[in-house]
């Protein structure tokens, strides 16, 4: 199966590089700097062979499976020759230590955490909206295509927003054949996220205990337990953060050499290519980094740092970039896009408006009258410095992935920052308040310069991750044997609520109903259990009974026996159902958006020449473009139009 390419590759980089740093005596490296570092390479590797198999239109399973095996094999010998591999899998053996009974429930509760999800992640069905919309259909698209290259489509996010996350989500569906394992891409993420968090606290001389209980804090985080079975890309955004900042903190305790300094280059690429946001959390990092060395190195040796960490992170983004710059002139995209993104407006009132505003969304409670109370002594508060107040809404979502807010979390974080400031003066390893400096300064970036969005609150979720060590060690200050051991074990817990009853995909669904695995509505409802519902119907849940009109018009389009197929959608459509109920393109079925906006015309292919358009921006026509209409659905929302006689739109 070529999809064990991937964690074979995976495995054989990471013992290598764990035998490498075995040999070197490398200064603070574990197992989990190789996995960190192995992680990073595979990431640039991956970005770099897909964009050049793109240029020649040949992302296919055999080529992608080709520069995988490639990899493979290049370890392995690199590896087997040098002596590597074996003294990667010693050091391995030597350095395991036997588990106690902490480690034994704590480990206890996290496996069954993480085999929970791993089973809901590859239960279910994509079902989160802006997957539907766009992080998916733009994997259809370049599947279909066979390139990165942009297309014609109704929905602007599908070419302009960062690539990297759903470019694993292409690896994996190129090399399995379908969709399935969709959703594991952030749940793997998330565990390297685990292990990132783990590496930082103790890389401050934390042992075992705290770093449980930086794993516990992560793993606890509501918004991270329900994005890390969806195909959002939060959780991704988070990882290269949490190996950033780890990469970050060794350069500044240790001497650099050329692997740090490309797997820093490279790791800054593959966060600036997941999200927008990565840039506001990551410019304090990279300040500091420059910063510190500095400290200990000519200003000559620091610029040729910087020259080689740049051109790799550019390297990381330029195919992207110069697409975005081609269609938009931007490399963003258009520049209306990227301002609505940003914030406008820089002064003190907006920040300080906005550093209220990002923390008050976490606070949202089941009464909507206290929320409403909360959103007006806000507006009243701020609404002569800061307008944008004005848009605020705080809406109770506790267990929705675009929702949830992270009030306990939220309240950890200042009792941290509280105990870092009592106890200052018992902190020997000063690196320790560089690294809260530089984290305040990731909320003071990222409320300055990202735009207040209603649904926003996923956007934290980074710094909340990254919070996690400076809690555990905040705790571990505190004279008292029993507090670590004792909040690691609540916080595991406190996690199971968020894994069992997420709303979208619940494993235990609360619905005033008799269905089996399911329980009365005691925190709200949820849609239909994984277990008993059919995946039609999860991929829906957001949406209720408009699931139906897909199914039905879907089934019109297979009778048809139609193999071209062309959309006339709306930018709210949830244009990637339509891929999956078809089973295109894997099934030799082709869809193209047919009516696109000026800036793409220049991508629609005058050789296509659809029997079958689906629309649902058509009104009360009968026909459309020589098709006649057969059917439709969701009251009008959809409509299908099928013919042989079909002539291209007029630009």
């Amino acid at each position: 199966m070529l999809i064990l390419l991937l964690p074979a590759t995976f495995i054989s980089l990471f013992l290598l590089i764990n035998g490498y740093h075995a040999r070197q005596r490398t200064p603070l490296a574990d197992w989990r700097t190789a996995f960190l570092q192995s992680a990073t390479l595979l990431g640039g590797y991956m970005v770099l062979f897909t964009e050049f198999l793109s240029l020649f239109h040949a992302l296919t399973t055999t080529w992608v499976a080709f520069f995988w095996a490639l990899a493979l094999v290049t370890t392995i010998i690199i590896g087997w020759r040098k002596g590597w591999l074996s003294d990667g899998f010693l050091a391995l053996k030597s350095g395991w230590k036997k588990p106690d009974r902490f480690d034994i429930l704590a480990g206890t509760i996290l496996t069954i955490i993480l085999a929970i999800l791993f089973f809901i992640a590859i239960k279910s069905p994509v079902n989160n909206n802006d997957s539907l919309q766009y992080h998916m259909a733009r994997v259809m698209h370049w599947a279909q295509d066979k390139s990165l290259q942009h297309y014609a489509t109704a929905y602007l996010p599908q070419l302009v927003t960062q690539i990297s996350a759903e470019l694993n989500i292409l690896h994996l569906r190129l090399l399995w054949g379908n969709d399935q394992f969709a959703n594991l891409v952030q749940y793997f993420f998330f565990i390297g996220v685990l292990i990132g968090i783990a590496s930082i606290t103790a890389l401050f001389g934390k042992g075992r205990k705290a770093q449980w209980l930086a794993i516990a804090f992560c793993i606890s985080i509501p918004m991270g337990i329900l994005q890390a079975t969806s195909t959002q890309n939060d959780m991704v955004t988070a990882f290269w953060l949490t190996t950033l900042t780890y990469f970050t903190i060794i350069a500044i305790k240790t001497e650099l050499d050329w692997l740090k300094i490309i797997c820093y280059g490279v790791c800054l690429g593959m966060g600036m290519q997941t999200k927008g946001t990565f840039f506001a959390f990551a410019f304090p990092l990279i300040i500091w980094f420059f910063f510190a060395r500095l400290m200990r190195r000519p200003l000559s040796k620091i610029l040729i740092y910087g020259i080689v960490i740049t051109i790799l992170a550019f390297a990381i983004n330029s195919g992207y970039w110069v697409r975005n710059v081609f269609t938009y002139q931007g490399i963003f995209g258009p520049k209306d896009w990227v301002s609505a993104k940003t914030s406008n407006n820089l002064g003190m009132g907006l920040l300080s408006g906005a550093l209220v505003r990002n923390a008050a969304i976490n606070l949202a409670t089941p009464d909507d009258n206290v929320n409403n109370q909360m959103v007006l002594l806000l507006k009243k508060s701020f609404q002569n410095i800061d307008p944008v107040m004005d848009k605020l809404s705080i809406t109770w979502g506790w267990n929705q992935e675009d929702l949830s807010g992270n009030p306990i979390q939220l309240a950890l974080i200042v009792i941290t920052y509280i105990l870092i400031f009592i106890k200052h003066n018992s902190v020997k390893d000063r690196t320790l308040i560089g690294y809260a400096i530089v984290i305040v300064s990731m909320y003071l970036v990222y409320s300055l310069i990202i735009a207040y969005d209603g649904f926003g609150i996923r956007y934290e979720l980074p710094w909340f991750v990254i919070n996690a060590p400076l809690f555990a060690i905040s705790i571990s200050l505190i004279s008292i044997n029993w507090l670590t051991g004792a909040l690691t074990i609540i916080l595991l817990l406190s996690a199971f609520p968020w894994v069992l009853f997420n709303r979208t995909r619940p494993l235990i669904a609360m619905r005033d109903s008799s269905d089996p695995y399911t329980i009365p509505c005691l925190a709200g409802c949820t849609t239909g259990s994984i277990l008993n519902e059919p995946p039609e119907k999860t991929m829906f849940a957001v949406w209720g009974s408009l699931g139906n009109a897909y199914v039905d018009a879907m089934d019109q389009v297979k009778q048809t026996g139609c193999k071209e197929i062309g959309l006339k959608l709306d930018s709210n459509d949830l244009e990637y159902a339509y891929w999956w109920l078809l089973g295109a393109p894997q099934n030799g079925m082709r869809l193209e958006t047919i009516v696109t906006s000026p800036e793409l015309e220049r991508y629609l292919d005058s050789s296509f020449k659809p029997c079958v358009i689906i629309c649902s921006t058509c009104g009360d026509q009968t026909q459309l473009f020589g098709l006649d209409r057969i059917g439709s659905y969701g009251d009008g929302r959809i409509k299908i139009f099928a013919g042989e006689n079909y002539v291209h739109p007029q630009p």
